[in-house]
């Protein structure tokens, strides 16, 4: 039973009473590092207890995407907790988790930093006293280590620091394990950081961080690393790590840690990303016993703190909560709502193609009833005026100057390329690159239809003649190619080569991700328009079209 952090590097179970350093700057991987150390702990069912002040641990409840269940831990106190976390609930936690092996994130971001501190003194004494006799195994994650351990102790905190330095340094003894965790090596107390046995260190660019490492080093007796390895630490890539055991593991080497399975509820959010993991999703826990639990132990608790109310227990013990059983049927309603909203959304898709298809009749109406006017026109007799001597006559498919405008030009070509197809005036426009009401797009059509070259949207044998040669579409894969390179700006080419390549499989926020957009983005939104524009895209497939010539 090995706990597998990375290719060549595996920990023996005995690691849950280790003490592990994760170190490194802010956005090197160190917590998603120690996360993943977190995972394998718990998938062989060792107890983990994290002390969070920053409230990013609930994580450990939801799968990497954040919309499945991950593992069953009970979160108390934060924004995202199960339970609220009373300040009086200290040591009554701290002999839960010795005495029942019990895994819980304790989110602690939410009190004041005096607050904080008395909970965290309470909770560290408690649990060292009652792990002398229990003796169970247990791990302790100490996230952003310098504010439980401070180098610089402030004034009521010496009762802080004495607590967790008694678990760090004597807790194996009992079988209390500790990982710490810091951007700042500096700032954690020199007696404890020096009791880590393996150390975990990401990139680090700052002077005092490095020679926070190098004291760390030498003091394990092994100063002819420091200067080797210490000066590499800025270029580590992120989630790259130097580890170092000189006893336990009696290794050293470097190390990309593997991805966690977990939601990483501390990454940094990216641009028009929107990363929320579903509370409904999380794995369910079985809040009723460990109520019943807590409201004993309260209970008991009462005549050792006459400040503790006994009505809190009682509230706190007959509260209803939701079970497994109702979380099931959670997931279920959630399920349905997901597929009703798919429904809805490919329903949508149909109302847009019927709109769009309303809007190509209605435009070939108007197209048809103008050129019969034209017709009509032309029908109606001329009075002939006398040439002057020498005078030339131009040949009706001709302009002033013999030859084909750039507009116009560029119409024959589309219709041309394009005369087995349906070709809206829309997507005409959208071919030849201007907007379909502006002046020189309809006085080009207009022109062309005057002298019978086009024939409401489809090119004639007279149009055929003034274009003379042109370079046909290409067919297969090469066609999409074609579009890419000639028709579409970079985000519509993006997209399409992404539906290209799903055939349909994606829905729109699936095909966001994939092309890196957020899915209401109007830079996304208007490249999908404008591809179902061109006769490209069906709802999030090819359209039928393209797919006939791919």
């Amino acid at each position: 039973m090995k706990l597998y952090m990375a290719r060549g590097l595996q920990l023996p179970p005995d690691a849950v009473t280790q003490t592990f350093g994760f170190l490194g700057r802010k956005g090197s991987g160190k917590t998603h590092n120690a996360g993943k150390l977190v995972e394998e702990l718990l998938s062989v069912g060792a107890p983990v207890i994290v002390l969070d002040p920053v409230g990013n641990w609930w994580g450990l409840r939801l799968d990497a995407s954040g919309k499945r269940p991950g593992f069953p831990i009970p979160v108390i106190g934060g924004q995202h907790g199960d339970l609220p976390l009373q300040l009086e609930w200290a040591r009554m936690l701290g002999r839960l988790a010795s005495a029942r092996g019990m895994s819980a994130v304790i989110d602690v971001s939410e009190f004041r930093k005096a607050e904080r501190k008395r909970f965290v003194t309470d909770f560290a004494e408690e649990l060292f006293h009652q792990a002398k006799s229990t003796m169970q195994p247990i791990m302790v994650v100490y996230e952003e280590a310098q504010v439980f351990a401070p180098q610089r102790v402030q004034k009521g905190e010496e009762r802080m620091l004495g607590a967790i330095e008694d678990n760090v340094r004597l807790g194996r003894n009992y079988g209390i394990g500790s990982i710490l965790i810091s951007q700042r090596p500096q700032s954690v107390n020199k007696e404890v950081l020096n009791q880590v046995e393996c150390l975990f260190v990401g990139q680090m660019t700052g002077p005092h961080e490095r020679k926070a490492i190098e004291g760390w080093i030498v003091t394990k007796g092994a100063g002819s690393l420091s200067e080797s390895y210490v000066d590499k630490l800025p270029s580590l890539k992120q989630g790259e790590m130097f580890v170092w055991s000189p006893q336990w593991l009696e290794k050293f080497g470097k190390f990309q840690i593997d991805r966690k399975k977990t939601f990483d509820a501390s990454a940094t959010p990216k641009l028009g990303e929107r990363r929320i993991g579903s509370k409904l999703a999380a794995a369910p826990v079985d809040l009723e016993e460990l109520r019943r639990a807590v409201a004993k132990e309260l209970e008991g608790a009462k005549s050792e703190d006459p400040k503790l109310p006994k009505k809190r227990a009682l509230e706190f013990a007959t509260r209803p909560s939701m079970g497994n059983e109702e979380h099931r049927k959670q997931q279920q309603r959630i399920a349905d709502l997901e597929a009703a909203l798919e429904e809805t959304r490919q329903l949508l898709v149909s109302v847009e193609k019927l709109v769009t298809d309303a809007e190509v009749m209605i435009k070939s109406a108007r197209a048809a009833r103008k050129d019969w006017a034209i017709v009509k026109m032309r029908k109606r007799p001329r009075a002939s005026l006398p040439q002057e001597p020498g005078a030339k006559q131009h040949a009706p498919h001709q302009t002033t100057h013999g030859k084909l405008g750039k507009v116009e030009k560029l119409i024959l070509t589309a219709l041309a390329q394009h005369q087995h197809q349906s070709v809206s005036q829309k997507r005409l426009a959208l071919l030849v690159g201007y907007h379909a009401r502006s002046k020189g797009f309809t006085n080009g059509l207009g022109a062309l239809r005057g002298r019978g070259a086009v024939d409401s949207l489809a090119i004639t044998e007279q149009g055929l003649r003034e274009l003379g040669a042109f370079e046909p579409l290409p067919t297969g894969p090469e066609l999409i190619d074609w579009y890419c390179e000639r028709k579409l700006r970079a985000p519509e080419a993006k997209i399409l080569r992404a539906i290209q390549r799903s055939r349909g499989a994606l829905d729109r926020e699936q095909l966001a991700n994939e092309v890196e957009y957020h899915p209401r983005s109007k830079g996304f939104t208007n490249s999908l328009g404008r591809l179902r524009g061109l006769g490209l895209v069906e709802g999030l497939d090819l359209s039928k079209e393209l797919k006939e010539n791919t």
